[in-house]
């Protein structure tokens, strides 16, 4: 074992793992042998875009290596065990969830993180990665019409950089202020649980 090289159960963890999400990257922290390594990764971060780093061991740290450019995110990230976990019993009325199938919903996509002021991948970003293993997209819309009403979008950690945790993450959860129908942003939660408690993962962060 070579001293300060990532370990988790004595396993050795993939290098400075990161996965590109189209709005920046998300930097699995504890991937990274070395405080200034992740410092450099996440100052690679493009105009418009955010990197995230997730995991850290020394938080404040690596904030103090970099005060005027990086900050600590005050909010609490939170664990839903699979392992325990129920699949959802939230039966959407007046609309439904699935996959992102069409360059419709890419282009949807977009325009409903906005609309939460949230940065977004392009729509090319995210068509292009429809099929990916790593990054998952989900989609609600109106039973009616086929407008989008909703989106969230899971990152599966064993895909991404061979997780020995066996985890997952949610990300960019949005739901159209104006839509009329309730519980959507409750039920795109209990839709991406359901798809990586199948998936076998263990936790989603």
């Amino acid at each position: 074992r070579i001293l300060g090289e990532p370990h988790y159960l004595g396993e050795p963890l993939a290098e400075d793992a990161s996965v590109d999400c189209g709005w920046g990257k998300l930097i699995f922290a504890h991937t990274f042998a070395s405080n200034e390594r992740l410092v450099a990764a996440i100052e690679e971060e493009q105009e418009g875009r955010r990197n995230l780093a997730l995991y850290l061991r020394d938080p404040h740290v690596v904030v103090a290596m970099a005060p005027q450019k990086l900050f600590l995110d005050p909010s609490h990230t939170y664990r839903l065990s699979l392992a325990e976990y129920l699949p959802g019993r939230v039966l959407p009325a007046g609309f439904r969830i699935r996959r992102l199938r069409k360059r419709a919903d890419a282009d949807a996509i977009p325009r409903l993180l906005a609309s939460c002021r949230m940065v977004s991948a392009d729509s090319d970003f995210i068509w292009r990665h429809r099929k990916s293993r790593a990054l998952t997209y989900f989609v609600a819309e109106d039973a009616a019409t086929g407008r989008a009403l909703g989106t969230v979008m899971g990152v599966d950690h064993a895909e991404a950089f061979g997780d020995p945790e066996n985890g997952s993450s949610m990300w960019c959860l949005a739901v159209d202020p104006q839509a009329p129908q309730p519980g959507i942003g409750r039920a795109l939660v209990a839709h991406i649980a359901d798809h990586y408690s199948a998936r076998g993962r263990a936790f989603m962060d």
